[in-house]
């Protein structure tokens, strides 16, 4: 759970360019890809950023650390990710 690049970002990249290869762009297995790709993409970047905010809060409230701050993904973390992800995925398949 964050980091640098997202590994979640990445898996779903790839997963989205395996399956247009495999089905094409006008497939149904495209589209439920991309859209599980948007909402891990979404997830990466906002629900759970925001929840690391609030456990920011929630610790300078208690007055000590003890929930994990850390919890999502910056957007330059996020597009890292989908680089890297389709960059490997790429490879593989020139490479087979």
């Amino acid at each position: 759970t964050g980091g640098f690049p997202s590994s979640h970002s990445a898996f779903v990249t790839s997963l989205l360019i395996v399956v247009a290869r495999k089905t094409g762009f006008d497939s149904v297995e495209f589209t439920i890809a991309f859209v599980f790709a948007s909402i891990v993409l979404y997830d990466a970047m906002s629900s759970r950023k925001a929840i690391g905010d609030q456990a920011k809060i929630l610790n300078r409230l208690q007055k000590r650390e003890h929930l994990r701050e850390q919890l999502g993904h910056s957007f330059t973390e996020v597009i890292a990710g989908v680089v890297f992800g389709a960059v490997v995925t790429w490879i593989g398949i020139l490479l087979s």
